[in-house]
């Protein structure tokens, strides 16, 4: 029996060594290890890989600008009407007082001139007679009056003549007709 047992022993050894060498034939030996006078020295590590290039970063795309609206169109017809009526009559009235600053100041002349040629000395300056007004006390001063207002009144109605009712109506037409051509 005992050496049933030692073969028994011996057979287990054999079978364990047998195991572990069947398992470690597959594995490398740990680096470092000399066990074995044939190996080799451990290869060069594999170099490392190269970073993954960084990423593409795309911006949003910038904002459409909103454009801007464009004006509403020029009423033609309407801005000319309103500047030309506004032009016309200004100078309408511009040109009814320029008479009536010109024949006051014929009257005036006039009214000088021929109270020194009638009225004896100064009798005439402080007789209350003047534009407007003939009726004073001094015959003279109230008669130079009446033939100096004559005078200036033909004056104004000629001068007032050029600005009559036609006046507005052709400045008018002349002030709408080129407002038109140069209006956007």
């Amino acid at each position: 029996m005992a050496s049933t047992a030692a073969a028994l022993s011996r057979a287990l050894v054999a079978v364990m060594c047998a195991v572990l060498l069947h398992s470690s034939m597959a594995q490398q030996p740990a680096p470092g290890s000399h066990c074995s006078p044939h190996t080799q020295p451990p290869p060069a590590p594999a170099p490392a890989p190269a970073p993954p290039p960084p990423p593409t970063i795309s911006l949003p795309p910038a904002p459409t600008p909103t454009p801007t609206p464009a004006p509403p169109p020029i009423d033609c017809r309407n801005l000319c009407v309103s500047d030309c009526d506004h032009n016309c009559t200004a100078s309408y009235d511009a040109g009814l007082s320029q008479c009536q600053a010109q024949a006051a100041a014929d009257f005036n002349d006039c009214y000088a001139s021929c109270t020194s040629e009638k009225c004896p000395g100064k009798s005439c300056e402080h007789s209350g007679c003047g534009v407007g007004n003939c009726t004073c006390d001094n015959p003279n001063a109230s008669n130079c009056c009446q033939e100096c207002a004559f005078a200036a009144s033909s004056i104004y109605t000629t001068c007032r003549s050029q600005y009559g009712g036609s006046y507005v109506y052709y400045c008018m037409l002349g002030c709408t007709s080129s407002c038109f051509k140069t209006c956007p």
